[in-house]
């Protein structure tokens, strides 16, 4: 073999070397965006998961806790308005990686407590409503204020029935809802972020020193 020929080989393998070592570089780069991308989308849905937890847990903890044993809990649970409330909404395009994985039922999971938070904010508000804009009136229109005295079956008689059915109606589903609102919620994130925290641990060096842990968002559910 010539060493023209033989230069040339070493040329041309050289090149094929250098074109798959660039290939293998970018598909390892374009492979860790994609990781990292699927990582934030998790950690955002695990910090909403928990914004949707302290939401409910702040409104059963300074509403409905103080009053929920009392005599008329849907006359003294107060109203709110709808700003004190954050619309939170998962990413599911962002999670829809989690339909290839074991871990599908994930998805349907934060929905559905999207879906049961969005339900349960939506009574809060039309209890609400009523309570600012039709309990209030009547009430001040029947001389009844605040550190005022009164006799409740009367007072039940003189708002009607309609009023205080719906009242009693809405104020017993949203304590229920609360309650269990905040277990499933808590419940879910106890289940999916160590699921997230196995599913982000990548081998380190083609799986001979171990895995690298890719960091999942924790957050402490305080009460």
């Amino acid at each position: 073999m010539s060493d023209v020929l033989l230069t040339a080989l070493v040329s041309f393998a050289s090149a094929g070397f250098g074109a798959l070592a660039a290939f293998r570089l970018q598909d390892a780069k374009t492979k860790r965006e994609e990781l990292d991308r699927r990582r934030m989308a998790v950690n955002r849905a695990l910090f909403d998961l928990s914004q949707i937890w302290n939401t409910q847990y702040q409104y059963w903890k300074e509403a409905i806790l103080p009053e929920k044993d009392s005599k008329a809990p849907w006359l003294h649970i107060q109203g709110n308005v709808s700003t004190q409330f954050q619309e939170t909404r998962f990413n599911v395009d962002g999670l829809f990686f989690l339909a290839d994985t074991d871990h599908a039922q994930y998805l349907m999971r934060l929905y559905t407590e999207e879906l049961r938070f969005r339900i349960l904010i939506g009574m809060i508000e039309e209890r609400s409503s009523l309570v600012l804009n039709v309990l209030h009136p009547k009430m001040e229109a029947l001389g009844i204020g605040k550190g005022t005295t009164f006799d409740l079956a009367a007072l039940e008689r003189a708002l009607g029935p309609d009023l205080t059915n719906k009242l009693k109606s809405l104020t017993g589903a949203i304590i229920e809802h609360t309650r269990e609102n905040i277990q499933s919620t808590e419940e879910l994130n106890m289940e999916f972020r160590p699921k997230m925290v196995e599913f982000f641990q990548q081998p380190r060096f083609f799986g001979l020193f171990g895995k690298k842990q890719l960091k999942v968002l924790e957050v402490t559910y305080d009460k």
